[in-house]
């Protein structure tokens, strides 16, 4: 069996995941493949429950940057 530490890691990322991930429920990629709804690549949206939290949290700061370029 994996050690509890292994689990509970694996419970922890996928809250993070869960809590930090910003879907609209929109889901159309624009001409440059970003989301309309919100502003991840489709590559960003398939990776988000596989990743780590560091990835999900610099992803993030990607978004908001393309967000306000937008806007």
């Amino acid at each position: 069996f994996p050690s509890h530490d292994i689990i509970t890691d694996k419970v922890n990322d996928m809250e993070h995941a869960n809590n930090t991930n910003p879907c609209q429920g929109i889901c159309v990629q624009d001409d440059n493949d970003f989301c309309i709804g919100c502003f991840r690549t489709g590559e960003e949206k398939d990776k988000w429950y596989s990743e780590s939290n560091q990835w999900r949290d610099n992803v993030l700061l990607e978004i908001k940057k393309r967000e306000e370029n937008i806007f």
